[in-house]
């Protein structure tokens, strides 16, 4: 018996969504779900040269189900570095890759208002906006 093979792996920045997308996919039934939604397997390269058993053991035990039934992950970090689809695309040739986008500038108020009142709505005043802001956008890796 072998673990399962990802068929999809959703990417996309904090706060774009990828949680939600990927929650609401996972109550099919015909979807199974990982030991976590968020691996990271492929952020470093030294775990991604560990091969795809290594991966795969992150995901559910396939079933005899002639393929009727799917699994994947959802992770925010593969959307910071350039080099990552190209992992994901020696190990898994035939995996769908699913970018999730956002308005930036919705994204970046609703980053900031999670860090201005948190989870629990604390108060912090002394955040600076565009500190903040300079914080947001040195997070990617767009190679210029």
């Amino acid at each position: 018996m072998t673990r399962m093979k990802p068929k999809f792996i959703i990417a996309g920045a904090v706060k774009g969504g990828v949680r939600s997308f990927f929650h609401n996919i996972a109550v099919h039934r015909q979807m199974r779900t990982p030991k976590c939604r968020q691996i990271d397997f492929f952020l470093d390269p030294k775990q991604a040269k560990k091969g795809i058993n290594a991966y795969r053991k992150y995901f559910p035990w396939q079933e005899s189900d002639n393929g009727l039934v799917v699994t994947g992950e959802g992770s925010t970090t593969y959307f910071f570095k350039q080099n990552i689809p190209r992992r994901i695309k020696t190990l898994l040739p035939d995996v769908r890759l699913i970018y999730l986008l956002r308005n930036p500038t919705h994204r970046s108020v609703s980053s900031l208002f999670v860090l201005q009142f948190g989870y629990f709505l604390r108060y912090t005043p002394t955040l600076d906006v565009h500190a903040f802001l300079l914080k947001i956008i040195s997070n990617y890796d767009v190679g210029v």
